[in-house]
């Protein structure tokens, strides 16, 4: 879900929690929409295994606590990888960034302390981070049922961090690790090329030893499901049970974090159809360890949507781009009798690409014109300015024409989760309706 309810820097937490935006997606849980989730980052809905109530449970479980009792910790970068799925270098915090997590982190400490489960670190390495360590060992459960989950690359997993949260040990823990690689040169290339392949062994078998003294309830490994270690995951689940002696092995999917490229993505997603390798995988899927009770399958069986190679989408892109260019003369009198129809003052378009700086240069001194993007480096293209992708900034449009419009379902998402209530529409939609 990429839903944002609320900063917790800037606002206080009973204004997030019981406000506007939490209560619409509740909404969308009770509804049994569930439209604001991205599916293909949750395993319940991957694998249809959502929770089956009668309606007292429903009812109980779809009230809002006063607080939020299950914590997830994912407000940290810092890692001591740069994994090419993840990002692409090594995160390190700057004074701006380290004030604003510590000032997150005097609002956060009381709540994780009555919290039932926490859950660290999700979008970087807790044992990286002296920062996440410094909160985490401020941590005083109030309940006895308290549960922590850490995530972790593991190979700072040591004796040494492990006793820095040591006001944690009594908890109800479990561990995932996510090598994704027991090779190690497929190892290296998959976490950026740092060469701490040993250190990794070392703290499987550390973790291990946790277990076997009940120091930690469950102990798991993940592998995320790409081009470069689909081959090795039969060996790579026997190996984590036979000599880590785990409790489950995840296997998920490769997921569109962060900046990754379309092209990146593409190569990488082994489940999408028109991947070179997805027969290969699919072949691969079929190995018998798979059907191990002991195997977690999030959603990793399940096949993408058939993409082409983001080539292809470039060349949609040029082919819009080129019919506004060779319509030019009849653009103009076409598009007022269109805005005239709507009643609008202006125009709003949405992405900041190639096409964009076309569509200003062509309309910039005939129209009023808005852009709108959530992901942009430019502040103005051709003198116009480019205005953040929010609710303040597309309310009032009357249309909203998506110029990058291969992201067209989840522009759409996000728009509808603001309340928008006006027309939305592709690039080539756009032109087709205005009759060029």
């Amino acid at each position: 879900m990429d839903i944002k309810i609320g900063n917790i820097i800037e606002q206080n937490i009973d204004e997030i929690w019981l406000g506007e935006r939490a209560e619409k997606l509740r909404e969308s849980f009770r509804d049994g929409s569930f439209r604001y989730c991205r599916a293909t980052s949750c395993p319940f809905l991957e694998n249809k295994s959502l929770e089956v109530m009668d309606d007292d449970e429903f009812e109980d479980k779809s009230t809002p606590l006063r607080l939020p009792s299950v914590i997830y910790l994912a407000n940290d970068f810092v890692c001591n990888h740069s994994c090419p799925s993840c990002r692409h270098d090594i995160y390190r915090a700057d004074k701006d960034y380290l004030d604003k997590f510590n000032r997150a982190g005097e609002v956060l400490l009381p709540l994780l302390n009555q919290a039932e489960e926490i859950s660290s670190c999700g979008n970087g390495d807790l044992f990286s981070s002296p920062h996440m360590i410094k909160l985490l060992a401020r941590v005083k459960p109030q309940r006895n049922d308290f549960k922590f989950q850490i995530e972790t690359n593991g190979v700072l997993f040591n004796e040494g961090n492990w006793e820095k949260i040591k006001n944690l040990h009594d908890s109800n823990i479990s561990v995932v690790v996510t090598p994704n690689s027991y090779n190690k040169t497929t190892y290296e290339y998959l976490n950026g090329g740092h060469d701490d392949y040993n250190e990794l062994m070392d703290s499987l078998n550390f973790i291990r030893d946790l277990r076997r003294k009940n120091r930690i309830k469950e102990y798991s490994i993940s592998i995320v499901v790409q081009e470069s270690n689909y081959t090795e995951l039969p060996s790579f689940i026997e190996r984590s049970f036979d000599e880590f002696e785990v409790d489950h092995v995840i296997v998920k999917p490769l997921y569109r974090w962060f900046k990754m490229s379309d092209e990146d993505f593409w190569f990488k997603d082994v489940l999408n159809p028109m991947h070179p390798y997805h027969k290969s995988w699919k072949q691969m899927m079929d190995s018998p360890i798979l059907n191990d009770k002991r195997v977690y399958l999030w959603g990793a069986k399940n096949i993408h949507k058939a993409m082409r190679h983001p080539a292809y989408v470039y060349e949609d892109m040029i082919m819009a781009q080129n019919k506004l260019i060779a319509n030019e003369n009849d653009l103009v009198n076409k598009i007022r009798e269109h805005v005239d129809e709507l009643e609008s003052s202006s125009i709003t378009f949405y992405g900041d690409n190639m096409i964009t700086e076309t569509v200003v240069s062509l309309l910039k001194n005939k129209f009023a014109i808005n852009i709108v993007a959530r992901d942009f480096c430019r502040k103005e293209i051709n003198g116009v300015e480019v205005k953040p992708f929010c609710k303040e900034n597309v309310m009032s449009n009357a249309e909203i024409v998506v110029l990058n419009f291969d992201k067209f379902c989840y522009i759409k998402r996000d728009l509808d989760f603001m309340g928008y209530k006006g027309r939305l529409l592709t690039l080539p939609e756009w032109i087709s309706e205005i009759g060029l």
